[in-house]
């Protein structure tokens, strides 16, 4: 197969560095070894029990939030969903946290260090809320906005571990694919219905502090992380030469760090892709409109919407194994027109939601187009990472994944209530147009795809060239 190329650099060096972190003789040469076998179990590892107890805990906290802001801080629809921009500051804040880690080692280590950070936050602010005796709009927020950023930190240690070692070994998709795999066979396995019980039965205080004691369990997983440790100081067994030649070595480790960030930085390859991202997912996102049409419109009781849960699991349970599988085979331009033609199909697809069995049915496609479309992305963004600052692209990457989100999920039921969405004469109409309104957003997006990097055009698949060449990962 040939080499796939951008202006005579290998696929694996975009974005390019500056000339002057190149020169052979001066510059460092980061290791380029495929990495073996038992480093990509260990990372699948790290990555299903990172979720897995991120969704263990979200079980005994996320519902009973959502109670928290309705019943106690008595907040509308529109109240909550102006929290929840708030609260993610975190995510919008990812590729300032990756960048930390990418350059500036804690306690000897790049990630391992900022893994542990993350969690003792997130545990740290959960006993905070466990520990309130009333809750207060402002007290709260800030609460679960500093929660909400120890998360996001935990995230950004295992998307970077996940990206760098899924780029070396082509399993990028594969390693995205447990990622997501995880959390929705928890849910289908029960953890929907201990969410409603614990909701029900247990107190604030009580799911609160056992979602701190679950945060704090997972905190030993940063051992999975294969990392050598940074160390300043003369070691017993080092000579001052040596000793010298490694403090050299790592002075130009960060310069070629900061070069490359330069590098990325200047690149307008990588803008389009983050702006075709972000274009994306900023497109009206109708949701909250949908649950309006089901509930007032179709008449769905309590019950049926939340029966329509099973397919939606089902389906994206399908959608993750047919990406895991066709990932390390398909054609990276596939991805990208993939994730345009996905994301106006949803629309479309919505359209012929008329009664409960079109709803299930739609619902299971729905689950399967959905994760792909999402899975796409996530690949689009992991291969615009070049090695060593994959920290901070990919995490600038999902962070407007997260922006764009909260943003279009505003616009999308701002559309919606416009058009009459909550009167029951205007319901249907209102859906229809929203969805139409949203088609017609998102096929200008093709726009972008001439911009992209050339080798978002490629038809080289998505395995590395170290496969092709015949190596073992």
């Amino acid at each position: 197969m040939a080499e796939n190329k951008i202006e005579g650099l290998p696929l694996e060096s975009w974005p390019p560095v500056p000339d002057s972190a190149q020169e052979p003789e001066a510059a460092f040469k980061p290791e380029e070894s495929a990495p073996s076998r038992g480093a990509f179990l260990r990372i699948a590892i790290l990555i299903a029990l990172t979720v897995g107890f991120s969704t263990i805990a979200g079980t005994f906290s996320g519902e009973k939030l959502n109670y928290l802001q309705k019943d106690v801080l008595k907040l509308s629809a529109g109240g909550m969903a102006t929290m929840g921009i708030v609260m993610g500051l975190g995510d919008y804040l990812r590729p300032f946290i990756g960048s930390l880690a990418d350059v500036f080692p804690l306690f000897g280590y790049h990630r391992r260090s900022y893994y542990v950070i993350g969690s003792v936050i997130s545990a740290a602010s959960c006993f905070a809320l466990a520990l309130l005796t009333s809750y207060h709009y402002y007290t709260v927020l800030l609460i679960l906005t500093v929660m909400g950023a120890g998360g996001t930190m935990v995230m950004i240690i295992s998307d970077a571990v996940m990206v760098k070692i899924g780029n070396k070994t082509g399993t990028v998709g594969t390693l995205q694919s447990v990622q997501q795999f995880v959390p929705t066979a928890l849910s289908i396995g029960g953890l929907a219905w201990l969410s409603g019980y614990v909701t029900t039965h247990w107190s604030y205080h009580k799911c609160f502090l056992v979602t701190a004691l679950i945060s704090l369990i997972s905190l030993p997983l940063f051992l999975l992380i294969d990392e050598k440790k940074v160390i300043g100081g003369q070691q017993a067994n080092e000579s001052v030469e040596e000793h010298e030649l490694r403090q050299k070595q790592k002075t130009e480790e960060r310069h070629h760090t900061l070069m490359t960030l330069k590098a990325a930085v200047k690149s307008t390859e990588l803008w389009a892709i983050v702006g075709f991202v972000f274009y994306l997912i900023f497109t009206p996102s109708i949701n909250n409109a949908q649950f309006i049409y089901q509930t007032n419109f179709l008449h769905f009781t309590p019950q049926e919407i939340g029966n329509l849960a099973s397919p939606g699991s089902s389906g994206t349970i399908l959608g993750i194994l047919v990406f895991g599988v066709a990932s390390r085979y398909i054609p990276v331009r596939s991805v990208v027109w993939g994730a345009w033609i996905l994301d106006c199909l949803t629309y479309v697809i919505l359209y012929g939601i008329r009664d409960y069995a079109s709803a299930y049915a739609i619902t299971f496609i729905g689950g399967a187009i959905g994760i792909i479309y999402t899975l796409c992305l996530f690949t689009l963004a992991a291969r615009a990472c070049p090695p060593g600052i994959e920290g901070t692209v990919y995490g600038l990457v999902i962070s407007s994944i997260s922006l764009a989100g909260a943003l279009g999920e505003k616009i999308g039921d701002s559309i919606f209530d416009a058009l009459g969405g909550m009167n029951n004469l205007t319901t249907l109409h209102a859906w229809h147009e929203s969805l139409i309104i949203g088609l017609v957003v998102t096929l200008p997006a093709v726009i972008f795809i001439p911009f992209l990097p050339k080798w978002t055009k490629s038809n080289e698949r998505l395995k590395p060239k170290l496969e092709t060449q015949g190596e073992t990962a």
